[in-house]
């Protein structure tokens, strides 16, 4: 299984096709907090969508993306935000700061129609919304990640497509994270 991230949909946008890969370590299933790791200083948290690929696929039509995936699932990326511009201030690979074991944190997945039929996303932290995406934004960003990821690499069933399209949210030890799904909780994530 392969995570696919790409966390500039804009460039996407304008055919500039931009993506890494995750390793399967760093995502974690919902219910366990997130222990901020020792190796940086400072830590962003991010919503993102994720889609699970349902069928192989290779060079796959952004109008036929629908078809390859019927489960998705709001997840939470964590970064160490100071080690990445650090490390692309020297022109270092930063894989480091986004890529760790249990960077990752993803909700149940659910039918993708639970999704079409909400009207938005939202993260809040300690209670407060901090980032919303709207439910066709989530989907469709995803659609287009999965297409032109697709065209360098063939999709297998279990893979993961995540684009970043929300604003970074800064996150300290004792920050509680929730996100819910036109207002029911259906994350909720302790930073430790």
């Amino acid at each position: 299984m392969k995570l696919i991230v790409s966390d500039n949909i804009c460039r996407m946008n304008q055919n500039d096709d931009s993506w890494f890969f995750i390793p399967d370590s760093a995502i974690a299933n919902a219910g366990k907090p997130f222990f901020i790791p020792d190796f940086a200083d400072s830590f962003v948290a991010v919503l993102a969508p994720v889609i699970k690929v349902a069928r192989i696929g290779k060079s796959i039509d952004e109008k036929f993306a629908r078809r390859y995936y019927c489960n998705a699932a709001p997840a939470v990326h964590f970064r160490a935000d100071s080690l990445r511009n650090k490390l692309l201030s020297e022109g270092k690979p930063a894989d480091i700061s986004y890529s760790f074991d249990r960077s990752v944190i993803a909700g149940d997945f659910l039918p993708v129609e639970d999704f079409l039929d909400a009207g938005r996303i939202s993260m809040l932290k300690n209670g407060i919304e901090v980032a919303t995406i709207n439910s066709d934004d989530f989907l469709s960003d995803a659609e287009k990640l999965l297409s032109r990821s697709s065209c360098a690499n063939t999709l297998k069933m279990g893979d993961l497509i995540m684009p970043i399209i929300a604003p970074e949210v800064s996150v300290a030890i004792g920050d509680r994270l929730e996100v819910s799904l036109d207002g029911d909780s259906i994350l909720k994530i302790a930073i430790k």
